[in-house]
């Protein structure tokens, strides 16, 4: 349980375009893994999205 429900971080990361698509969609999946991972942690009070 969050103890500060109410309250958010954003784990926000970016890449240029000049990479490709298929280098971008790979930044967004890591990004969004990781943030899920983070938001899991009970060690983290609160939700990260």
């Amino acid at each position: 349980m969050k103890p500060f429900k109410n309250l958010e971080v954003w784990f926000v990361t970016g890449s240029q375009h000049l990479y490709g698509d298929d280098v971008l969609k790979e930044v967004a999946q890591n990004s969004e893994e990781i943030a899920k991972y983070f938001d899991a942690s009970e060690e983290i009070p609160v939700k990260v999205v």
